[in-house]
């Protein structure tokens, strides 16, 4: 049987998936299915046994993930914690992050002596080192998922990192330091390293070299790394199968050239080397990854048995996934696989010559086969697709190996003769500067980024279907079947907002705050208030941390308009940050006033710079959307009624219509704006009620919720929070009217979809 060992890993592969998402019992029936169905083909074909053993594999894949989840205690509290540090890194706040290999967990009177794997944030002035034994006391928890579309994954990103559980630590105490003399003097080393970096370079460009080289990323810019992520070159700044293929590659040439080892002994010395590279690096998934791709190669080396870069690509994937089988999801193990795969499958098509014109013409192919296969798995990851990526490519690829290369040896020579480190480390800064001019050249131009959104599943999968198809099946319609795979990948930019006739209203997690977002069958897009938080810095609150995200998740480049309530922090701040940091076409207030608020202010300045035109509107002002929907605005009255210092009297109260269904947004109001709403004789009536002021004791009175009659209503609050919100006494007043309540911390996003017949409701977490 050919390749083995990948048909192997594919269904390794296919048996974690199953085991994560197929029942037990569902999946030993798939095993015993695959055994008859290998053995009815083994018999009339192939004359091997070992595809007796392939389903074996889809077992060992499912039976990896359920060791990976067995016997994992809930912890969420106060807990004593006891073990060594793995690893550490500073945050842009300077506090620091360690990965704590736990000895023991002291948790509501227990003693658990199993061994897990913590991620540990310090109080500021806590400074522990790699190799440290300390007892750490703080409050621990398992990794969230993401309560709205497009946040950050906690869980995901742990579980790929093999982090059982993440922790605050209050109060730590360093007892000892561990006896591991290899270990400590490879960290020792690195720190070295490190600190040579820092001599030699300004601190952006240490930065840089100390992510491809050593792994550490704390010294990262989020401007440089944001710079290099929309250009496309995002893959050269960690440590990864590119560079340990260089490190490889020049510590062979060493050996072979310069000391003249044979290739098999020198392949052994380099996979030794490799084994401490990984640690030097911190250990990290990726790293080890791609030391352990290049650590096959390296062996097939010493055997004889090179000729196959498909099997090696199979035995890695095994290995990795034995290992953690959680990879399978983390996005830089599948850009690693299916970009090594695409060139070896892509290898005749893109074979280069000996001319300048045939080494550009090579080096642009290599770039575009790995921008064709990782499409659309950087589009499911990062929701946008940088469209010059193999242009700038032709450019970073061929000199990245100058760059690593350089780095490495001016680390290593500044640790005797920092001045040689310098002038060697020129080079290196010339070449960091050349790649931060070409990034800056190709952002600049029209469509350097396109926002497609997370793209549909079954997209993905044909896609990938079709560019095997291509590679293998040897028919004449090759060119049709290319020409369909960029229609589907047109359908991966554009197609989220071309397969539905629905509009949609998500209310978004974000805390202890409101914050919803209207999207309409016609792809116009309304933001009602935006959370915020008030001991949080501008431009890293909730419009930055929570709405953005989720525009960006659904592929929306342009917020229609933004309304806001009220300028309360916890509605204003994160439309603030919209307003900065995106774009809006227009916001709306209420006609109250807020001369003397020093939020609306600063709204206004935000406004007036980015080109955001500013509209008040009040009682009886409605604003047609499209054919099916209106948004009429039922409070607050032109003339100011309630005489007090209360803002809250001043907040919007609209009513979204979507043909015969319609969702009331009553903003903070309190009882009196209510009482005076009523009087009012406007129609409240709505199918959906987003419940004033979080569910407080003082709002959604029964007289308010009897004119409303809503059968479903919305609470949005934070989880604990120190107001009490949601009201024991208003729940209980929303209960009465046999109104279903959905709550955001419980349910996260609460998204409702309307044809303006029918609704539909859905959330982010599971009932």
């Amino acid at each position: 049987m050919k390749r083995p060992l990948l048909h192997g890993a594919l269904l390794f592969i296919a048996g974690i998936i199953f085991g994560r998402y197929i029942p037990f019992r569902g999946y030993t029936a798939l095993f015993l299915v695959c055994i008859i169905y290998y053995l009815i083909v083994q018999k009339q074909r192939f004359k091997t046994n070992f595809v007796l053993a392939l389903p074996i594999f889809i077992l060992m894949g499912g039976l990896s993930l359920l060791k990976a989840n067995i016997n994992l205690p809930y912890y969420d509290g106060i807990a004593g914690v006891r073990g060594v540090v793995e690893s550490t890194n500073i945050t842009k706040t300077n506090r620091q992050i360690v990965i704590l290999k736990t000895d023991e967990i002291y948790f509501d009177g227990k003693l658990d002596n199993e061994k897990y794997k913590i991620q540990v944030l310090l109080n500021h002035g806590v400074l522990v080192n790699q190799g440290d034994l300390i007892a750490v006391r703080g409050n621990i928890s398992v990794p969230q998922t993401p309560n709205n579309p497009g946040g950050f994954n906690q869980r995901a990103y742990a579980n790929a990192m093999g982090i059982n559980y993440q922790m605050v630590g209050e109060k730590v105490t360093k007892y000892g330091e561990s006896h591991r003399a290899i270990y400590d003097s490879i960290a020792d080393f690195r720190q070295k390293i490190n600190a040579v970096y820092d001599s030699i370079f300004p601190p952006s460009e240490a930065g840089l070299v100390k992510a491809m080289v050593t792994g550490d990323t704390s010294g990262l810019e989020d401007d440089i790394r944001g710079l290099y992520s929309n250009t496309g070159i995002s893959h050269i700044l960690a440590v990864s199968g590119l560079h340990t293929g260089i490190l490889a590659f020049l510590l062979l040439w060493i050996l072979r050239k310069c000391v003249g080892i044979n290739k098999r002994i020198a392949s052994a010395v380099v996979m030794v080397i490799l084994l401490g590279y990984a640690v030097f690096a911190g250990e990290k998934p990726a790293v080890v990854r791609a030391v352990i791709m290049m650590e096959i190669i390296l062996f097939g080396n010493i055997i004889y048995r090179d000729k196959d870069i498909f099997n090696s690509l199979g035995l890695a994937a095994i290995i990795i996934l034995a290992i953690n089988p959680y990879q399978l999801w983390d996005v830089s193990f599948q850009l690693s696989f299916v970009t090594v795969g695409g060139l070896i499958l892509a290898g005749k098509f893109i074979m280069g010559g000996y001319t300048f014109k045939q080494k550009l013409i090579y080096s642009f192919k290599i770039g575009a086969v790995v921008n064709i296969v990782s499409f659309p798995i950087v589009a499911w990851h990062f929701y946008r697709l940088p469209l010059y990526g193999c242009f700038a490519n032709l450019i970073v690829l061929p000199l990245i190996g100058i760059l690593v290369g350089c780095a490495m040896i001016s680390g290593l020579i500044g640790l005797v003769w920092i001045q040689g480190a310098t002038f060697l480390g020129g080079t290196v800064f010339v070449i960091l500067k050349i790649y931060e001019g070409v990034c800056i050249f190709f952002t600049s131009l029209p469509f350097s980024t396109v926002l497609t959104g997370r793209p549909p599943l079954v997209c993905i999968v044909f896609y990938y279907t079709l560019i095997l198809i291509i590679f293998f099946w040897r028919f004449k319609g090759k060119k049709i079947a290319f020409g369909i795979n960029l229609m589907v990948l047109l359908f991966l930019i554009i197609g989220n907002r071309l397969i539905t006739k629905n509009t949609e209203v998500a209310f978004i997690d974000i805390g202890q705050g409101d914050c919803a977002v209207i999207h309409t069958y016609d792809n116009k897009t309304y933001v009602i208030d935006g959370g915020g938080e008030t001991q949080t810095v501008f431009g890293n609150n909730t419009g930055k941390t929570d709405i953005i995200p989720y525009l960006e998740s659904k592929g929306i480049a342009t917020v229609d308009g933004v309304f806001i309530t009220h300028m309360d922090t916890d509605h204003a701040m994160g439309c603030a940050e919209l307003i900065a940091f995106y774009q809006v076409e227009n916001v709306y207030m209420s006609k109250y006033d807020w001369a003397d608020d020093g939020l609306y202010e600063f709204i206004k300045l935000l406004a007036n710079r980015s080109g955001t035109k500013i509209n008040y509107i009040g009682a009886g002002e409605d604003a047609k959307i499209n054919e099916q929907t209106t948004m009429e605005c039922v409070y607050p009255y032109d003339q100011k009624i309630i005489d007090d210092d209360n803002d809250n009297h001043g907040s919007l109260v609209l009513k979204l219509c979507v043909g015969e269904k319609s969702i009331l947004f009553t903003g903070d109001a309190e009882a009196q704006d209510e009482m005076l709403i009523m009087l009012g004789g406007a129609d409240i009536s709505a199918d959906v009620l987003k419940v004033a002021h979080h569910g407080s004791r003082n709002s959604s009175t029964g007289k308010f919720l009897e004119a409303v009659g809503a059968k479903t209503a919305v609470i949005s609050c934070g989880k604990n929070n120190n107001y009490g919100h949601p009201n024991p006494e208003a729940v209980k007043r929303i209960e009465d009217t046999n109104a279903t309540i959905y709550t955001t911390p419980n349910d996260g996003c609460i998204t409702i979809t309307t044809d303006g017949k029918n609704m539909n409701l859905k959330t982010m977490k599971q009932r």
